[in-house]
C-alpha cells in the first residue's frame, strides 16, 4: 500500500502462518548471532569472554529445542570478527563495544537482535515458575507456564503461536532436565537451584524492562498463591 509518504509494506493475515513456518525453519540459523546482538545492546561494552560466557550456557538450550550440533571452538569469535567486519560492532583485542545508539549499525543490531527475544521471554516466564524453595510437579508446570504466556502473549502483542504452545514449552522444560539445571525432590517435583538462579538471572538481563516487569509481576502473584 501508498500513502503521500511512500510504500508501506505490511502482511496480510492469512500469510502470517506461512511466514511463521518459515521463520521457525531459520530461526536455528541464527540464534547465536541474535542472542550476542542482544547481550552487546545490553552490556553496550563487554568482552569475547563474556559472550563465549553466556552462549555457553543458553547454547545447551538451543541445542536441546532445535536439534543443534555442538558449536565450534571459533564460532563465538568468528559471529563477533563477522558482526565487526559489517561495521556492527567495535572490536579491539578482546574488547566489544556498540557503535554510536544513533547509528544504522545500531538500528541492524538491534534488528538482529530481536529474532532471539520471543524465546528468551519464554524461557523467563517457566523460569520464573519454578519455586525457590518448595517443589512444582511437571504437569502443573506446563499448564502455569502456558496461561501465562498466553497472558504475556495479549498484553505484549507477542503473535507467534509457538510462545504459549504447550509441546513447545514442555520441550523447554525436558531440555532443563536433561541439562541438570533443575532439581527435584523428594515427590519427584522440580525446584529452583543454584544452576537455574543463574540461568534465570542471565535471561531476565536481556529481556525490555516491561517485558520483565510482567513476567516477574504476574510470576511472583503465582508462585505466592501457590504458597498461600
Amino acid at each position: 500500500m501508498q500513502d503521500s509518504f511512500g510504500d508501506i509494506v505490511a502482511i496480510k493475515d492469512k500469510e502470517k502462518v506461512l511466514l511463521n513456518y518459515y521463520r521457525n525453519n531459520v530461526i536455528h540459523l541464527f540464534c547465536v548471532p541474535s542472542l550476542l546482538a542482544r547481550f552487546i545492546l545490553q552490556q553496550q561494552k563487554t568482552d569475547i569472554q563474556s559472550c563465549k560466557a553466556l552462549v555457553e550456557k543458553l547454547y545447551p538450550l538451543f541445542s536441546a529445542e532445535w536439534f543443534l550440533k555442538p558449536l565450534a571452538d571459533d564460532y563465538v569469535k568468528t559471529i563477533l570478527n563477522n558482526l565487526n567486519a559489517q561495521g556492527l560492532i567495535e572490536v579491539i583485542g578482546n574488547d566489544i563495544s556498540l557503535i554510536s545508539d544513533s547509528s544504522s549499525a545500531y538500528f541492524q543490531l538491534d534488528l538482529l537482535s530481536r529474532i532471539i527475544d520471543c524465546t528468551l521471554q519464554r524461557y523467563a516466564v517457566v523460569l520464573g515458575l519454578i519455586p525457590k524453595s518448595s517443589g512444582i510437579s511437571r504437569a502443573k508446570l506446563e499448564i502455569s507456564s502456558q496461561n501465562l504466556a498466553q497472558r504475556l502473549s495479549l498484553l505484549h502483542g507477542i503473535k507467534t503461536p509457538e510462545f504459549f504452545d504447550k509441546k513447545v514449552l514442555s520441550s523447554f522444560i525436558l531440555g532443563l532436565k536433561e541439562n541438570e539445571l533443575l532439581e527435584v525432590d523428594h515427590n519427584n517435583d522440580f525446584q529452583s537451584g543454584t544452576k537455574l538462579f543463574a540461568l534465570y538471572d542471565a535471561v531476565t538481563h536481556l529481556l525490555s524492562p516491561n517485558v520483565l516487569q510482567s513476567i516477574e509481576l504476574t510470576t511472583s502473584q503465582h508462585n505466592d498463591k501457590c504458597i498461600g
